[in-house]
């Protein structure tokens, strides 16, 4: 009678390992997400400052 398939502490440990590597890696992002839109921010506040420099020159004339 040779079974194969996993044991249920294998099975465990699997999960156990799992959840270790998520709650590692979830504030990582957390973090890249935060980065991202703040230097998407900038990058907005950049246009608009250029879009008035432009309008401003356009109407000085």
């Amino acid at each position: 009678m040779s079974q194969k398939g996993f044991t249920l502490v294998e099975l465990i440990v699997v999960i156990v390992i799992v959840g270790i590597l998520a709650a590692v890696a979830v504030p990582k992002f957390m973090d890249l997400s935060s980065a991202a839109e703040a230097a998407a921010c900038k990058q907005n506040q950049a246009s608009i400052e250029t879009a008035a420099a432009i309008a401003y020159a356009q109407n000085a004339i």
